[in-house]
């Protein structure tokens, strides 16, 4: 049977039980345990307590650098943790049967932590499909898992049934969920659902499509953000039509938004920053970097251009203080590493300017890339030659912390070629070309250093 059908099949169960038991409540208690019991073979019991099994993980992982692990009382799971998570989590489902749970553990958790993926995780004290469930930070280290579990045949063919609303992956069920509970959510609109048929003598209509139905209508009414989202991803999930490519959709539009470290979310929409980025970049080129650095600590918007209304939208709905939070959970939801606060500014602008694609485009810059350095060297030494080497050694770092060329000298056009060729190419990008993958991650004055050691060995 396929997802549709088996959820079908579910909901036949609720609904001849509702009929058979028509003085009994059919509350979302009783639901979530049939569900969390759902498609489990005969062979394994959906209630065996594995608690017994847990020093064996405990034991196998002691010396195992990047993983911690950890009990909460009376909170019936074993916690398995690296590093922090941004609030706003991809949720994988990976059940096993108690035979194959340990040694199951082992793999996925050893190879998170070789890895070094940033993750909570949790296994149930007892058996059940989602026994054993991952939070990562973004879609790209969901799907390290997801294939590293599908590539592994002793992973891939004891993997259980997660349950049928669940968006499925090649057998593991993906969710986004935060502070609230997939599962539980899905339990309470079933259970609603249930109760409104039988006030209205309608039990004999509990179906998918019918539950689908159900679900859209509700969402206008869902207050809670986190929650609405799990309704909308429910009515894709319910649908005949749904396929994985529409929870990958789901997943991209939620990530964009941002939570705080209590995992709430935080109700400011990052578009308008970043269409304050595109409009200025359209009518001042070179200046949108130089714009973000003086709202972040000065509080000053004149930076971005009025046109379009991209300044006033901007002071409107996003304050100064908020502007790294959305540049630090974008570059995290994007797993782009940064080491500071203007490589940061500077990653983010050129992601949402879609530049180091472009700059990207070997064919088109290797044919330049020389001249272009030679541009940035000739601008270089006239500065040092005008101002002295402490102003072109600033205008360079400049350059590359935030694309601002306004200290190179202009005595001979320098700056104003720069600018010209800035409209077209990313300088610190064509830079750390030139340098070499070494000088990715260096600093400003790392890569100022080596070019002044380069322009005196004068092999520039």
């Amino acid at each position: 049977m396929n997802n549709y059908e088996l959820m079908q099949y579910f909901l036949n169960f609720i609904k001849q039980f509702a009929i058979e038991n028509p003085d009994k409540n059919i509350n979302k208690n009783m639901i979530y345990y049939c569900l969390m019991t759902y498609n489990i073979p005969p062979s394994q019991n959906p209630t065996e307590n594995i608690t017994d099994k847990f020093p064996l993980l405990y034991d196998y992982f002691k010396n195992i650098h990047n993983i911690h692990l950890y009990e909460v009382p009376n909170f019936n799971f074993l916690i398995f943790k690296n590093k922090n998570l941004n609030g706003n989590e991809i949720k994988l489902y990976a059940p096993y049967d108690s035979k194959h749970i340990i040694e199951a553990a082992k793999k996925i958790f050893g190879f998170m932590a070789y890895n070094n993926i940033a993750h909570q995780s949790k296994i149930a004290y007892m058996i059940r499909n989602d026994d054993l469930v991952i939070r990562v930070n973004t879609l790209s280290d969901a799907e390290k898992i997801i294939n590293f579990i599908k590539n592994d045949p002793f992973l891939r063919e004891n993997l259980l049934n997660v349950n049928p609303f669940l968006p499925n992956n090649s057998g593991i069920g993906m969710a986004m969920d935060n502070n609230l509970s997939f599962n539980s959510v899905l339990c309470n609109i079933i259970s609603n659902y249930v109760s409104l048929l039988r006030k209205e003598n309608r039990i004999n209509d509990l179906n998918v499509e019918n539950l689908n139905a159900y679900i859209k209508k509700c969402i206008p009414t869902i207050q809670n953000l986190d929650e609405k989202d799990i309704y909308k991803l429910l009515e894709k999930t319910t649908s005949k039509n749904f396929t994985i490519n529409d929870f990958y959709e789901h997943a991209n539009n939620k990530q964009k938004y941002i939570y705080d470290s209590n995992r709430r979310r935080i109700n400011i929409d990052p578009s308008y920053l970043e269409s304050a980025i595109k409009i200025t970049e359209q009518y001042h080129p070179g200046y949108t970097i130089s714009a973000i650095t003086n709202y972040i600590n000065n509080g000053i918007a004149t930076g971005f251009t009025r046109k379009e209304n991209a300044r006033s939208n901007l002071i409107a709905n996003i304050p100064p203080q908020m502007v790294m939070y959305i540049i630090n959970s974008y570059l995290t939801s994007k797993n782009i590493p940064y080491s500071y606060t203007n490589d940061a500014i500077y990653k983010y602008v050129n992601n949402i300017l879609n530049l180091e694609k472009n700059n990207n485009n070997n064919d088109e810059l290797n044919l330049d890339l020389n001249t272009i350095i030679e541009m940035i060297i000739n601008a270089y030494i006239n500065t040092k030659s005008k101002y002295g080497k402490r102003q072109a050694n600033w205008a360079l770092q400049s350059l590359l912390l935030n694309g601002n060329l306004n200290y190179f000298t202009n005595q001979f056009n320098d700056r104003t070629n720069l600018k010209n060729l800035s409209n077209k190419y990313n300088l610190r990008q064509c830079i750390i070309m030139y340098l070499g993958k070494n000088y990715e991650q260096a600093t400003a004055e790392e890569i100022v250093l080596r070019m002044e050691d380069m322009m005196a060995e004068k092999t520039l």
